[in-house]
């Protein structure tokens, strides 16, 4: 049997387990595993189940898991017919198409596992008119069994265990009823996670689960039992939509778990769950770990490009500048070094963004009394030096300052808020503008652009993120949490962006007052100030200076010192 079937037979069957690879996963990599011997221990963890089903003695659930086994059994023999009149299909194993270089892009790697899902859709229309015959039979148990779990799904009186175990057989089945289809498929299963997440009782588990407290300790072992249960199915469903589907789903568009004020994300805002679900292998298909630590200094020192490669410099302070490159798979690789060979009284590598050309833009601060103004080097995709660019900014209030490009042109935003605007071609100075309500000694703030060429900065300590036309007036106010509808304030805004695709306020705040890797969070506002989600970044790294950052078309990351998560990409 193909490798690439095995594999996805066994993933359909983990979502019942509560995991993904098993002992049948493992033999199936050391490729001593036969037909009938798999077919043997898939029937066996079936039957495990089963048995798991029968001590809840619910009709509809046995129902529907006798649909689900009988479906497997089907599809079991037509895939059988297939190797046995035809020739054989060689393996293929998701996410591995055997010529990938390291220097892949993102959009290349997802085409790996696109390429697999084809592969199984090719096998399935390959078939013989008797096991295309098969294949509808087993279509139609797999539809028999998802109908018979959404009616215990939502059968209110049954217990939540008995709806948690529904909602896994609604998704397995729909997996496979949809073998020719899983983009279809896969939209049904998020709304089938999303009705999950949407139940009072769900609600409740995890609402006790983050809060603690007196009543976190009554029935702990059983509620902790089904919040992992929850979590690894959002895992597994996340795993199988990245691997054989074309579906791009983000971070911020996964169904998420309203607790009443907080927004709870399954995937990233649950400490004590991730770390057992990342030791069963599973992984967030947002998140990058780094191959090695990186120091990240100042506010504006990452950048991302259109194809999800982050890129940092660490040219802070009279050091030697370089620029290094993160890729999708955590690789580091140097970009440009020693970009700064003039021998300056003191300088300072200030800024870092990219365009939607995907040029890299270096802002370096000179603070000799000779200089005057700032100097931008543009680099292109290969690490050369383009262009020289020449700010005429005052050197004191450049110290450090914030830089973003649009297709017009090049914005600043230095100490005391001063905002510049220059021609991106012949770098001439456009439009001056002092933004009101800022002090000039205050550092700079981190600085985005929305849709409609709107300047958007956080006020530097941390109160507000204020919205200004191009002509520099004030349009909108997002005013910051506080401590306890207090005028105390307790973060620091670690980066602002715009998010184009849905139009939203993305703002990253650090309160080191948690001391714990609970102290990131990111506030997403509508652009009329409208608070409309919290997240917790749960296990985020919290030495060194994280950062938020995003590309015009569209990638959005939180940056830290030693992994990335994708908002958007």
């Amino acid at each position: 049997m193909s490798g690439f079937i095995t594999s996805f037979l066994n993933f359909t069957v983990g979502i019942l387990c509560d995991k993904i690879r098993d002992v049948t996963a493992g033999r199936l990599s050391e490729g001593d595993l036969t037909d009938e011997k798999f077919r043997k221990l898939i029937v066996r963890e079936l039957d495990d189940i089963k048995c798991r089903l029968e001590g809840l003695a619910r009709k509809d659930l046995l129902s529907s898991f006798s649909f689900f086994k009988e479906g497997i059994c089907r599809l079991n023999l037509c895939l059988q017919d297939k190797y046995t009149n035809n020739s054989r299909v060689s393996d293929v194993e998701p996410g591995n198409d055997g010529g990938e270089s390291e220097d892949a892009t993102f959009s290349s790697k997802r085409d790996s596992f696109l390429d697999s899902a084809l592969t199984l859709s090719n096998i399935i229309r390959e078939l013989k008119i008797d096991s295309k015959e098969r294949l509808l039979d087993a279509k139609k148990s797999f539809r028999t069994s998802r109908e018979e779990a959404t009616r215990a799904f939502n059968n209110v009186a049954l217990t939540i265990d008995d709806r948690i175990m529904a909602s896994k057989l609604r998704i397995a089945s729909r997996i496979l009823e949809g073998l020719q289809d899983p983009d279809a498929a896969a939209q049904d299963c998020l709304l089938y996670i999303e009705e999950l997440h949407n139940m009072p009782a769900v609600r409740e588990i995890f609402s006790v689960h983050v809060k603690g407290g007196m009543k976190s300790r009554l029935n702990q072992a059983k509620r902790l039992e089904k919040s992992r249960s929850i979590t690894t199915l959002n895992f597994i469903l996340l795993e199988f939509i990245s691997k054989f589907t074309k579906t791009s789903v983000g971070c911020l568009n996964w169904p998420v778990i309203d607790l009443r004020g907080h927004t709870f994300h399954p995937i990233f805002d649950d400490n004590e769950n991730l770390v057992t679900v990342e030791k069963s292998g599973l992984k967030a298909t947002w998140e990058t770990t780094f191959s090695e630590r990186l120091t990240i200094e100042g506010y504006h020192s990452c950048a991302v490009n259109s194809k999800g490669q982050i890129f940092i410099t660490d040219g802070k302070w009279n050091r030697l500048a370089s620029i290094k490159v993160v890729k999708r798979s955590g690789e580091i690789q140097l970009f440009s070094e020693n970009v700064l060979e003039e021998k300056q009284l003191m300088y300072s590598v200030s800024s870092l963004t990219i365009d939607a050309n995907d040029d890299i833009y270096l802002g370096i601060c000179c603070l000799d009394t000779s200089a005057n103004g700032i100097r931008v080097l543009v680099f292109n995709s290969t690490g050369s030096i383009k262009r020289e660019l020449k700010l005429p900014i005052d050197e004191y209030f450049a110290i450090d300052f914030s830089m973003k490009v649009t297709q017009e042109s090049i914005i600043t935003c230095s100490s005391g808020g001063r905002l510049h605007f220059f021609d991106s071609k012949d770098s001439k100075l456009k439009a001056y503008y002092s933004l009101p309500h800022y002090d000039s000694s205050v550092e700079c703030s981190c600085l985005s652009t929305s849709d409609e060429n709107e300047i958007i900065v956080n006020y530097p300590r941390g109160e507000s993120v204020n919205i200004y036309t191009e002509g520099g007036e004030l349009k909108q106010i997002i005013k910051l949490p506080r401590k306890d509808n207090t005028k105390e304030l307790v973060h620091t805004v670690r980066g602002v962006v715009f998010d184009p695709v849905r139009k939203h306020v993305l703002v990253l705040i650090y309160d080191p007052f948690l001391f714990d890797q609970t102290s990131y969070r990111l506030l997403v506002y509508s652009k009329s100030s409208e608070l409309l989600n919290t997240f917790r970044l749960a296990n985020f790294p919290v030495e060194g200076l994280a950062q938020l950052t995003s590309h015009p078309t569209g990638p959005i990351a939180v940056i830290g010192s030693r992994k990335a998560i994708f908002l958007h990409i």
